[in-house]
């Protein structure tokens, strides 16, 4: 069997945004990694990102923070801020389930908030694809009581 050795530049965050843009499949995974080498020859969490063109993940993590902390302006802003960077509520609404998952709060409140994203997901894919859901998501996830 023959084997290609590239001369490939990474850090570990590069790495880590490769894991999660690809969702677990090895394909994916290749194709994202390839077209970020092809494109900035460094594989960065942020040159990942934006070959993929998904939310960036840790702006999500801190919009649930925000959520946890019952800081219904800021969070709203971060979702809006998602969707007039032209991110649709599909994008948006996934990326914030697999955030969801990793971010830093109690269990219960993670499990809270998985399952508000799930309904709000539901209707979404039923069609009701609108800024509007997810600001009303924003509203419900900081109405989720953390203490």
């Amino acid at each position: 069997m023959k084997r290609i050795e590239l001369q490939v530049n990474y850090d570990d965050e590069g790495l880590n945004a490769l894991l999660f843009t690809a969702q677990g499949d090895m394909r994916q995974a290749l194709n994202n990694l390839q077209c970020t080498v092809t494109a900035y020859n460094y594989v960065s969490s942020e040159n990942v990102l934006k070959v993929c063109d998904e939310p960036h993940p840790q702006l999500m993590a801190n919009m649930l923070t925000l959520c946890a902390q019952q800081n219904v302006k800021e969070a709203a802003q971060i979702i809006h801020d998602f969707y007039r960077m032209g991110y649709s509520p599909e994008d948006i609404i996934s990326n914030m389930f697999r955030v969801s998952k990793t971010v830093s709060l109690p269990e219960y409140v993670k499990m809270e908030f998985m399952k508000e994203i799930g309904l709000c997901h539901m209707r979404i894919s039923e069609g009701l694809s609108s800024l509007l859901q997810l600001s009303g998501l924003v509203a419900k996830l900081c109405a989720v009581e953390t203490k």
